[in-house]
């Protein structure tokens, strides 16, 4: 009788093992997601024209406001074809006076970050010409919400972006 028993409880053992090798390699691959997720919105992108370069510097500032949806995140680079280099820098003042580069730039759980021209901010080194209206597309990698491609518009205003 424990004989029988036996058996007839191998079959649903090695279902089971065999299930909870077939999980465990489907999360290690990343087909499961992740239990915390991070989204950003970001929007009001823009750059305005009266920072766009000329003979005395050769960068140009953004406008970008984010908008975090869910847990904390960190905006690690900004990239664009426009221009060799976008790089995160902290309380600059003026395109010619640039401040600190940053690593990255801390995004807060259901909050907001603006970046602009006069605080923390995206800027473009080298950029190539610009005029208003165009359309320029940047690039932003996040730690958690992965890459989000948006559309700056160049402004010829720099109060509304």
């Amino acid at each position: 009788m424990l004989a029988g028993l036996a058996r007839a409880a191998i079959a649903p053992a090695l279902s089971a093992a065999i299930l909870v090798g077939l999980l465990s390699a489907w999360v290690m691959t990343g087909g499961a997601g992740s239990l915390r997720r991070v989204y950003v919105q970001v929007g009001l992108a823009a750059i305005p024209l009266s920072f766009a370069p000329h003979a005395a510097h050769a960068t140009t500032t953004t406008y970008i406001v984010i908008k975090n949806l869910a847990g904390p995140d960190e905006l690690l680079a900004a990239r664009t074809p426009i221009a060799r280099q976008a790089v995160l820098v902290r309380d600059g003042r003026t395109p010619s006076a640039p401040g600190s580069v940053l690593p990255g730039l801390a995004i807060p759980a259901g909050g907001t970050t603006s970046l602009n021209p006069f605080g923390t901010d995206i800027v473009l080194l080298h950029p190539a010409e610009l005029h208003s209206g165009e359309v320029v597309p940047l690039t932003l990698v996040f730690r958690h919400a992965g890459t989000v491609r948006i559309d700056a518009t160049v402004t010829s205003s720099l109060t509304s972006p």
